[in-house]
């Protein structure tokens, strides 16, 4: 048996027997480029997938993320490191399993930050993620094929045009949980996207935008509430 204990550095424990555990060393052979050395390792989740070794976890204060690499003489060489977090580390805690078909599934603590006993819980957690590695060594991040159950009232709008700096409302198009499958044709467009989570009023929204000069896709959460004291004071942190 392997226990990690998170921390900084993170280490590594081994047993024949659970009531009997000794020190092995670090877990990590080096450090990685963009982690800070205030970075901890916590909710440590270590697994085979492919051909390599992944370290699913969270620092304190980024958020989830997770580095893919080699288990090696009783040690993890990471090779790459990545986040899988918004800025300011909404996306916590995950944990995975290994269901019967072999998948690697993930969730994670969704942090809403709303002030504290208000409603009596904190958070929401994910939609499972199942997690692969493709031929070349990159992480797959996919949906399961289960949620398609959970489709219902299924509508469908026909192509309209938006111009530049406008938006468009999509009518009869509402509600708290919703899958949207969207075909956008930018033309010449180097960023767009669409506002979701929006106010009758517009005051609250978190627009989901594809910027294709950065080559990236963000959420950009400074108007999800306007309980800004409390919930931008986290998003925007880091």
């Amino acid at each position: 048996y392997y226990a990690i204990f998170g921390g900084n550095p993170p280490t590594i424990f081994k047993a024949g027997e659970l009531d009997q555990w000794k020190y092995v060393g670090r877990l990590l052979a080096h450090d990685m480029p963009g982690v800070d050395d205030f970075e901890d390792i916590s909710c440590p989740d270590f697994f085979p997938i492919g051909n390599k070794h992944m370290l699913l976890c969270i620092s304190h204060p980024r958020g989830c993320r997770y580095y893919l690499g080699r288990w090696e003489n009783e040690q993890f060489v990471p090779e790459s490191h990545h986040r899988m977090n918004w800025p300011g580390g909404t996306c916590f805690a995950p944990e995975s399993l290994l269901d019967a078909q072999g998948r690697r599934s993930m969730w994670a603590w969704v942090l809403d930050r709303r002030p504290k006993n208000q409603f009596g819980w904190s958070g929401t957690m994910s939609l499972p993620r199942v997690l692969s590695l493709s031929d070349d060594g990159v992480l797959q991040i996919n949906p399961p094929e289960e949620l398609e159950q959970l489709r219902y009232n299924q509508k469908r709008l026909d192509a309209f045009p938006v111009t530049k700096g406008n938006q468009k409302t999509l009518e009869g198009i509402a509600g708290d949980c919703l899958e949207l499958n969207l075909v956008i044709d930018p033309g010449e467009a180097r960023q767009f996207g669409v506002n979701v989570r929006c106010s009758p009023d517009h005051e609250e929204q978190t627009p989901i935008l594809i910027d294709r000069t950065k080559d990236l896709i963000r959420i950009d959460l400074q108007e999800s509430s306007l309980d800004k004291p409390t919930y931008n004071e986290f998003v925007m942190r880091n």
